[in-house]
């Protein structure tokens, strides 16, 4: 017998107990339909991610507390000033951006909306393309100016009824602001609802002089490991504790993909939970049908089909149950993955969901491979009937 003349008679089975069919592959489709989803926004998140840190650039170096919570909300260890110089000594590095942030509340033509207000004073404006930043209007904070603030896109297009422009009037926690800059749009909710004053502006609004984290640019042509290390080693000794932590872009990248990467695990680990159910469920219809059409076994051995022959049938049809149901499925966890970018616009996580073919064309395949090795058993049973027995077979 040929292959298409297996495939051919595994159809003809399947289309004459669709209900059952439909039934069986239900499992499958879950599963595939949720691992594939996951490896979707997983990877898309994890690409996101990336972008972010790459609009900063490879030579920025970050020094933050090692428990960001605990210094903001419990008085724990905190940036100074003296961490400041420390690093401004260093020659290999060319800029220190100290930021600080707070909360506050932000009116406008008598409507009002709670953003996040963070300071950088940047001695040349065209850094701020190495923090992710770039002016559609206006121009940036510059030394001395007081009162004044640049909005981010949501900030000054969405929020409000109007849309603010630069030389607009804003209050924030009550004090009247010229707007002085409009930034582009950045795609992240959390970066674009935020708006960026003096230092001075942000020590009154906030009621307190913490730094929450510093950006350094490492000179042109230096490894940023090894000034990175060297910039710990020094703070640690100015400060006498290790509470601070200097990272690179690649480092943080590292950690944010380790921690997607044991998130994910646990989670297709659940999914395929519900591929098991579909498995067994497979392997129960299949014993069904090799029950069903033992005379009709008994009378393809009669007439010259051997134990190959019969065990490719039900492999075949049973590798179609996978087949079908992951198609379903990667189809469904596909566009569930696509909906949660339109979902996530809404939110301060929001990213850009990328569909990747090897993802839908693996769950496919991985899908028909359960399939088949879930019929395994059944085929093997079927093949084994003798001709006389299955012939007899009520």
């Amino acid at each position: 017998m040929q292959i298409l003349e297996y495939v051919w008679l595994a159809l003809r089975s399947i289309s004459h107990r669709k209900l059952r069919s439909w039934l069986t592959v239900i499992g499958i489709i879950i599963g595939i339909a949720a691992i594939t989803s996951l490896l979707t926004l997983s990877q898309s998140l994890s690409q996101s991610i990336e972008e972010q840190f790459e609009s900063f650039g490879t030579n920025m170096i970050f020094i933050t507390p090692k428990n960001m919570m605990s210094s903001m909300n419990f008085g724990g260890e905190i940036i100074t000033e003296k961490d400041v110089s420390t690093l401004q000594s260093m020659p290999e590095i060319e800029e220190i951006i100290p930021t600080r942030v707070t909360s506050a509340k932000i009116e406008f033509h008598d409507n009002e909306a709670y953003v996040t207000a963070a300071s950088f004073e940047l001695s040349n404006p065209d850094l701020l393309k190495k923090m992710g930043l770039e002016l559609i209007d206006g121009h940036w904070i510059e030394k001395g100016d007081s009162r004044s603030v640049v909005l981010g896109h949501l900030v000054a297009h969405e929020i409000f009824d109007e849309d603010i422009h630069v030389k607009n009037r804003v209050y924030l926690n009550g004090e009247k602001y010229v707007v002085v800059g409009i930034l582009e749009e950045i795609g992240s909710s959390q970066d674009d609802m935020q708006v960026y004053v003096s230092d001075d502006d942000l020590i009154e609004i906030s009621g307190k002089d913490e730094i929450a984290a510093i950006s350094a640019l490492v000179r042109s042509g230096l490894d940023v490991e090894t000034v990175a290390d060297k910039a710990e080693l020094k703070i640690k000794r100015a400060r006498n504790d290790d509470d601070l932590i200097v990272m690179t872009s690649a480092d943080i990248l590292e950690q944010v993909n380790s921690i997607l990467g044991i998130i994910n695990f646990v989670l297709v680990g659940v999914a395929a939970i519900s591929l098991l159910v579909g498995s067994i469920g497979i392997m129960n219809t299949m014993y069904t049908a090799v029950l069903e059409r033992t005379k009709e076994i008994g009378i393809m051995k009669a007439i010259g089909a051997g134990r190959k022959d019969i065990m490719m049938i039900f492999l075949i049809e049973s590798a179609i149950f996978g087949l079908l149901g992951g198609a379903i499925g990667a189809f469904l966890g596909t566009l569930l993955a696509k909906s949660m970018e339109v979902f996530s616009s809404s939110f301060p996580f929001h990213f850009n969901v990328y569909i990747n073919p090897t993802i839908i064309i693996t769950s496919i395949l991985f899908a028909a491979i359960v399939g088949a090795a879930s019929g395994a058993l059944p085929a093997y049973k079927a093949a084994k009937l003798k001709p006389t027995d299955a012939l007899k077979y009520e």
